[in-house]
């Protein structure tokens, strides 16, 4: 082996010594974000459920907008205004956080399994848009369309 070919295999192991870590953090960061926005949805939707009021105006940006699964678009005081305390159980599943590269807004996909006593459970997919704001991250849209069983 020539003294150059060594040489170029040293510099390569080093690049890489020093670049996978900086990709794990990467990664890292990734996951952490996503994980984050995914127990937001969960404490979002166990606050709409039990009715908290001023749990769910933590979670919704000044600029917050909802699309119903009826079609409706609701703004943020509508949106808090019209919460009670619900009777239906909200499952979710599916979800998937698509984050952008900077780490400051994300977009949670998912699909809702609702259930009531006595009634047959309804399926909708969902899309919540966030984005973080002095390291907190906020809910600015959601979107809920119903599927068939």
């Amino acid at each position: 082996m020539t003294p150059i070919v060594s040489f170029l295999r040293v510099v390569a192991f080093v690049l890489i010594a020093l670049l996978v870590p900086v990709q794990r953090g990467l990664a890292d960061s990734r996951r952490t974000a996503s994980d984050e926005v995914i127990a937001l949805e969960a404490r979002w939707i166990n606050a709409i459920l039990s009715g908290d009021r001023n749990a769910v105006a933590a979670i919704l940006s000044e600029h917050f907008k909802h699309i119903t699964n009826g079609g409706l678009v609701v703004d943020r005081a509508q949106e808090l205004a019209s919460m009670r305390k619900e009777l239906f159980k909200i499952a979710l599943s599916e979800q998937t956080v698509d984050l952008n590269p900077n780490g400051d807004s994300a977009v949670l996909h998912g699909l809702d399994t609702i259930t009531q006593p006595g009634r047959a459970a309804k399926r909708q997919r969902f899309t919540d848009v966030f984005f973080k704001e002095n390291g907190t991250w906020l809910a600015i849209s959601a979107q809920e369309n119903v599927i068939a069983p």
